[in-house]
């Protein structure tokens, strides 16, 4: 009789915890919160395209709506490799890409560790090309003068983990698509284009 009293309390206090664990849960989701995450992103551009493979990184920082629906601003910066050009032009040097954009997801509980999570970026485009001039006078000098632009879409897919309650990490694959096409130094802004993979930490506060 005793032990079946003692094995009763045992249940009804798992039970009473199990209860009180998914509330805290529920209770962690915000209704709305902030949001900040590392981006990490390689582009796999054609063969026949001027520009190289690249790969960027930047930050995005955002509004999280009950860890469902996540919006917010994103700047990428092209690092690797310092220049963009397949074979560089006699008077050209370094060619970069900066993105400033907004970025729009939704999210997938699987119901345990795991999530997914599907979105889209859109992004305008700034295209830098550093070049040298010579002077009347043989001075060579470096210029940063030349740009051309264009509004770019990513959609991306990605698979998401539970690092933390409040760090998740994030990895997946998307495609760069140049909706606007500018044409400058013989090359276009679609030989930007191309498939790519992306590896993000986010925060959530």
């Amino acid at each position: 009789m005793k032990k079946s009293i003692l094995t009763l309390a045992a249940l009804l206090s798992m039970g009473m915890m199990t209860a009180f664990g998914q509330e805290s849960m529920t209770q962690s989701v915000k209704p709305v919160g902030f949001y900040g995450q590392v981006i990490n992103e390689f582009i796999f551009t054609k063969k026949a395209s001027p520009v190289r493979n690249h790969y960027s990184i930047g930050t995005e920082l955002g509004l999280r709506f009950q860890d469902k629906v996540f919006v917010g601003l994103y700047y990428t910066n092209s690092i690797v490799p310092t220049d963009l050009w397949r074979q560089t032009p006699n008077n050209a040097l370094d060619m970069k890409q900066v993105h400033y954009g907004l970025s729009a997801s939704y999210v997938q509980d699987f119901g345990g560790l795991f999530y997914g999570k599907v979105g889209l970026r859109a992004a305008y485009a700034d295209i830098k090309q550093d070049y040298t001039i010579t002077k009347e006078n043989g001075t060579v000098v470096n210029k940063a003068e030349s740009r051309t632009n264009s509004i770019a879409l990513s959609p991306d897919l990605r698979i998401g983990a539970h690092i933390t309650r409040w760090l998740d990490i994030e990895a997946g694959g998307t495609y760069r698509v140049n909706v606007r096409n500018h044409e400058k130094w013989g090359i276009s802004t679609q030989d930007f284009n191309g498939w790519g993979g992306t590896l993000s930490v986010k925060a959530k506060f």
